[in-house]
């Protein structure tokens, strides 16, 4: 089932499929309006699976979300009283791992960084309540004769009403943000699917047959997919700590998959194993894809009877 997206969403996937040819599949940096995009290596691989939470927000699934754009949506979850500080460093992280900017004030003179927790001392704090406007503007004066500024900060445009970011001195408002956060994770992640205008009552649906489906699998550990990996292809530990997430994963599917292949091709020439009519062995590397992971007819519910009846 083929579901509507809007068209600035159709221009987004149209970059990624540029940047995908000429970035992504070469582990390059991305240009994005003044910043980079870097890509992710494996040694950051468990902070990036669990930061990227912030940029798979749908607001479509929250019903006070709709009055947000998605990056007011992000801002809301800041200002959460409970949890906001989890979301608030799950972005911050991002930013470092991603785009390589620390948080903290820093001089775009001369590149001097001063974390925040640094800068905003309690003797710090105490100095700027206890001074003058002209002595409070002196405290944001760098050595080399810059000026300090937050690496990040959140503002509000005076015309439309609207907030925005502005990371390390570039200004990323919703549109911008949008396709950021879109870059990073097709950069990142190589299986990655928007289904951001899936309905959620479907997603729903798929995740509990995927669910059902992988409940007797086996896992694997991060660990285990190091070892493999290292095992597999004769490098040490250090190199694979040092592949892009995207290779990585690409590389564990391969590796799962390929003897596998070999042992049904073995079993087919062998006659050892037989094909129902009509079905075809999918080659370990050139895979069919047909775009669409929700477009399966049996619903969850009916998985469930037909397992049952098993």
């Amino acid at each position: 089932m083929n579901y509507d997206i809007p068209e600035n969403e159709k221009k987004i996937l149209e970059e990624v499929e540029l940047y995908r040819d000429r970035y992504f599949t070469y582990d390059l940096p991305v240009p994005f309006d003044g910043l980079f995009l870097y890509p992710v290596t494996v040694r950051n691989y468990n902070e990036f699976m669990v930061s990227n939470a912030c940029l798979l927000l749908n607001k479509k699934d929250d019903p006070m979300g709709m009055k947000y754009t998605n990056l007011e949506y992000l801002l809301s979850k800041f200002e959460n009283q409970q949890d906001g500080w989890r979301w608030s460093f799950m972005f911050s992280r991002i930013l470092e791992l991603c785009l390589h900017v620390s948080p903290g004030m820093k001089c775009h003179k001369c590149g001097k960084i001063i974390p925040y927790e640094t800068f905003l001392s309690k003797e710090n704090q105490e100095k700027y309540a206890n001074s003058s406007a002209e002595e409070q503007e002196k405290l944001f004066d760098c050595d080399c004769g810059g000026k300090l500024v937050a690496s990040l900060e959140y503002k509000k445009d005076e015309k439309t009403g609207r907030c925005y970011f502005v990371i390390d001195g570039v200004k990323v408002d919703n549109d911008s943000f949008n396709r950021m956060r879109k870059f990073i994770l097709y950069q990142n992640l190589p299986d990655y699917y928007d289904d951001t205008y899936v309905p959620k009552a479907v997603r729903d649906d798929e995740a509990k047959k995927n669910e059902i489906l992988s409940k007797d699998s086996g896992k694997a550990t991060l660990e285990d997919k190091i070892c493999a990996i290292a095992f597999q292809l004769g490098i040490t530990f250090e190199d694979v700590y040092n592949l892009t997430i995207r290779k990585f994963v690409r590389l564990v599917s391969l590796i799962t998959e390929y003897p596998d292949y070999v042992a049904s091709k073995v079993g087919l020439m062998t006659g050892m194993v037989k094909l129902k009519d009509g079905q075809q062995l999918d080659h370990w590397l050139f895979k069919k894809n047909n775009g669409n992971r929700y477009g399966a007819k049996t619903s969850a519910e009916e998985l469930i009877k037909n397992v049952s009846n098993v």
